[in-house]
């Protein structure tokens, strides 16, 4: 199969020139080489298990498959469909890793010792190198010990491990053959064409048609959305198809940032989204997606990216003019995460998920640090309802401002109050856990971060009680289109014991780890820098330009 070997990064492939020739018989020219050869090429998924794609070409485009003749298409206008004729799915198994290690020596000397215990062991490269150009920026190769049995089920795995007496082996999933079928590539005009496994659109930007975007959150909707460089399709693992944009990271950048930011936020503030978004990335390479055909996705799981739908000269400039720029701790790439708005503090990142103890994802205050009042603990309850109540003069609290024209939407979330009718509330309960506890009488926090976001909190009804740990978990669990924050209070209306309505009133919006992006918006139309911006909300990191 194409997607995942990523054959199609060599060209080794049919051409055909589709639209621009029309019916003459104009010779085939070779596709114009990749923009900005320098930057990673990487590669996004768009859709998944779709049985149909729609695309549409802005102008005269080529397609590449792995026939060594050119397809010969009716050339037209207009949206070009893609379906499976026939496809089957990739087979899952099952193998037992004994042993893995950044470092090839010693898992090479660990195969020996396994060989002479186990005798049928295998030395494997696991994981990617990320390159600019003919240059390594980034390795996450790891070099692994499996037997050399393959298991059907993964009891079958269990077993062997059993009978072997092994310990500390870890049992891993793994497809062990491309799907593989034939797509109905259908022109504008109805006329069609069989094409085996996978085509890749290249040429003009193409705009892909019903692009999930925002799911499980209050922006949930689809759209059309317009991409640079190509566009693969391919019948994926379950045998349906799915859309990668595969581009250089620059041109990625350049769909993230105003993806992540309004256009209209100061300069300073959209470079210092690049350069988060860009470590972000970087980070998470071979990480966030291991075992799938694409490096990262395109909505909030990894980072939002809209291609070329919403890219303007000012956006296009914030990545221009950080090329390369990358935050890093003792060396070390960061990870970056980054919220819309903090509600003036922001959160520890051993509090919002489980992570490393990362210094420099430590919560503060959203102020300068002469203002900050050290004595008010946001973990108790009485502080934590005392500053939902205020609207402090916070970065993020854009009254500050004489002008913030490009974020009036985002006012709204500095402080918000929402009410849940206990029906609604323990109907979405019961269908979100699967879980029937009865009546909802009260919703109790147990634990607050130090931006006063809960991290745990019991539900209890009337035939028992939930318990919720980590801020997205309480987000999801009480609200169908996700809460903005779980820094919140509770506020009971109607019968003490059984209330009809709970009234939640809150702070912020996203999870409160890392930059505040609206607070980045304020600081930087007071003439604060990117650079400072940064080292602003996360403490103590460097830049370094990494090509």
């Amino acid at each position: 199969m194409i997607a995942p070997g990523k054959e199609f990064n060599c060209f080794v492939l049919g051409v055909a020139l589709v639209v621009g020739a029309l019916l003459s018989c104009a010779p085939v020219t070779p596709p114009p080489p990749r923009q900005d050869i320098s930057s990673p090429i990487i590669r996004v998924g768009l859709l998944e298990h779709r049985d149909e794609v729609r695309i549409e070409p802005t102008g005269p485009f080529y397609i590449l498959t792995l026939k060594p003749n050119p397809l010969k298409l009716v050339p037209s206008n207009g949206i070009w469909k893609i379906r499976v004729r026939s496809g089957n799915p990739a087979q899952q198994h099952y193998r037992i890793r004994l042993f893995s290690s950044r470092r090839k020596d010693l898992a090479r000397d660990k195969a020996q010792i396994f060989k002479e215990k186990y005798r049928s062991v295998i030395l494997e490269t696991e994981g990617e190198e990320l390159m600019a150009g003919d240059r390594p920026i980034l390795d996450r190769r790891f070099y692994s010990v499996f037997l050399r049995d393959v298991f059907t089920t993964r009891s079958s795995a269990e077993a062997k491990i059993y009978q072997l007496g092994i310990n500390h082996a870890e049992i891993v999933s793994f497809v062990d053959k491309s799907a593989r079928g034939q797509l109905v590539l259908e022109a504008p005009n109805g006329k069609s064409v069989l094409i085996d496994n996978a085509l890749r659109f290249t040429g003009p930007p193409i705009k892909v048609y019903d692009i999930d975007v925002g799911k499980g959150f209050h922006w949930q909707r689809d759209e059309n959305r317009i991409y640079r460089s190509e566009i693969e399709v391919y019948i994926d693992r379950t045998g349906k198809l799915s859309v990668i944009n595969v581009l250089p990271l620059q041109l990625y950048l350049q769909g993230v940032v105003p993806g992540e930011m309004s256009h209209g936020f100061p300069l300073e503030a959209l470079k210092a989204q690049a350069v988060a978004a860009r470590t972000f990335f970087l980070y998470h390479f071979a990480r966030k997606h291991p075992n799938s055909d694409f490096d990262v996705c395109d909505d909030v799981h990894c980072q939002a990216f809209v291609g070329k739908s919403r890219e303007t000269e000012k956006t296009n400039t914030a990545v221009a003019e950080t090329r390369g720029v990358v935050m890093v701790y003792n060396d070390d790439l960061c990870s970056t995460p980054y919220s819309a708005v903090c509600g003036g503090h922001t959160e520890d990142a051993s509090s919002a998920w489980h992570s490393d103890g990362e210094p420099y994802l430590t919560g503060h205050y959203d102020l300068p640090e002469k203002l900050v009042p050290h004595s008010f603990d946001l973990r108790t309850e009485p502080s934590a309802r005392a500053w939902i109540d205020a609207t402090p003069p916070v970065y993020c609290n854009l009254n500050t401002l004489e002008e913030a024209s490009w974020a009036d939407y985002a006012k709204k979330y500095l402080r918000w109050q929402i009410e849940l009718s206990r029906f609604d509330l323990q109907k979405h309960i019961r269908q979100f856990t699967n879980s029937d506890i009865g009546d909802i009488t009260d919703l109790v926090p147990l634990r607050r971060g130090v931006s006063g976001r809960i991290s745990e909190l019991d539900i209890i009804g009337t035939r028992g009680k939930i318990h919720l740990e980590r801020e997205l978990v309480i987000r999801r669990t009480l609200s169908p289109s996700t809460l903005y924050s779980s820094c919140f209070v509770v506020e009971k209306r109607g019968n003490r014991e059984l209330p009809h309505t709970f009234v939640l009133k809150g702070a912020g919006w996203g999870h409160g780890v890392g930059m505040c992006q609206i607070g980045a918006s304020s600081m930087a139309a007071k003439g604060i820098d990117y650079a400072k911006i940064l080292r602003h909300y996360y403490r103590g990191i460097e830049l370094k330009r990494l090509y």
